[in-house]
């Protein structure tokens, strides 16, 4: 994470990885009246991961070229993805799709699914959460095109998705207040999110954040949109807070208000973002021992597997518990530890092997190029 400082920043794995389970928890609990009140605001880690990648993406980029940063990025999402993806399809055919329909667990299983999960593009996905995917691989996209214009301009990408997202979530805004609709202009799930226009305002604070923290001199339009920002991400999270309150199949006990859960989400997310800043400016004195920095490094490489699988692994786990009669609760941390423990295995193990093993074949192929070129020569 580090190449202008000697500190790993383990805050940074620690708040991605509770970004995980809240995300974890909220898929597991939304459906049921008497849980929904739990995690009401989980979902919001999935912004939380978009500020994120702003701050690990501007990072990279800076002392990085474009093809270091392309390959690193490919890397870094696609290796695992397969590995989750070929798994949980493996698991799709086994078990029935109703059984995570019951528990509120969105799956697909259908070879179209899992192609668009291997490729990490297009609507739907084998589960719900690839859809944050596509966003990602947007915003590197931006990212890696600002570098082929030179040296890479990342306050120009922080002012411009501040701008264009900001008008966007003010327009929808006004749209969902007046009660008027475009069409085009929603909170969906669909192909248009790769624009970052719904979602370009986190990545942006990323961006700013990461600024402030190493000293990148921020002149009065930044910190203006930097505000401006935060201001339009607090304004989609409350826009999502009054759709997806609809959702929730709460009872009349736990009833919850889009008030109440804004108010939550909110709060979670400002928490958050301070967090990251604290850990990025006290990287050098927030040390950890040797064991305990090793235990927090592995959680942040197994949060990505953790949150490409859990909906499937964790939802099996709980769905065969609960029809053999173990208790909720307990039913409950059996699935999240059994999604961590592939997780675990994802990251140790397959990943690292997967990705060496395309490294290997890429420098084969170049190997091969280029004695072809020599000999014609």
């Amino acid at each position: 994470m580090q190449p202008h400082r000697t500190a790993y920043v383990f805050g940074l794995d620690a708040i991605r990885f509770s970004c995980a389970l809240i995300v974890a928890l909220f898929h597991f609990t939304w459906k049921f009246p008497n849980e929904a009140h739990i995690m009401s605001f989980g979902w919001v880690g999935v912004q939380v991961f978009f500020v994120l990648s702003g701050v690990v993406i501007a990072n990279s980029a800076t002392a990085s070229t474009p093809y270091r940063f392309a390959r690193s990025r490919f890397l870094r999402l696609y290796p695992a993805a397969w590995i989750a993806a070929i798994l949980c399809f493996s698991i799709l055919l086994i078990v029935p799709q109703s059984h995570y329909s019951s528990l509120g667990i969105g799956v697909i299983s259908q070879l179209g699914a899992l192609a668009r999960s291997l490729l990490l593009v297009g609507d739907y996905a084998i589960a719900s959460s690839y859809w944050t995917l596509p966003i990602e691989i947007a915003f590197y996209s931006v990212v890696f095109l600002a570098m082929l214009a030179g040296k890479c301009r990342l306050r120009e990408v922080a002012r411009i998705l501040a701008c264009l997202s900001t008008a966007y979530i003010v327009a929808l805004a006004y749209l969902l207040a007046s009660d008027l609709s475009l069409g085009w202009l929603d909170l969906g799930y669909g192909m248009k999110n790769m624009l970052l226009l719904r979602h370009g305002v986190f990545f942006s604070i990323g961006i700013y954040l990461w600024m402030v923290a190493y000293r990148r001199n921020l002149q009065s339009i930044d910190w203006m949109l930097m505000a401006l920002s935060l201001g339009a991400a607090g304004l989609e999270i409350t826009c999502r807070s009054a759709q997806i309150i609809n959702i929730y199949a709460v009872g009349d006990k736990y009833s919850l208000g889009t008030a109440q859960v804004a108010w939550y989400v909110l709060g979670v997310f400002v928490t958050f973002v301070i967090f990251i800043y604290l850990s990025l400016v006290n990287s050098e004195r927030w040390t950890l021992s040797p064991a305990t920095g090793a235990c927090v490094r592995a959680l942040g490489l197994l949060t990505y597997p953790f949150y490409l699988t859990h909906e499937i692994i964790g939802g099996t786990i709980l769905y065969y518990l609960s029809i053999n009669g173990f208790a909720r609760s307990a039913s409950l941390c059996l699935a999240i530890l059994g999604a961590l423990c592939i997780a675990y295995l994802i990251a140790a193990y397959g990943e690292r092997r997967l990705r060496d093993a395309i490294v290997q074949v890429v420098r084969a192929a170049k190997g091969f190029v280029t004695a072809r070129k020599t000999t014609v020569d």
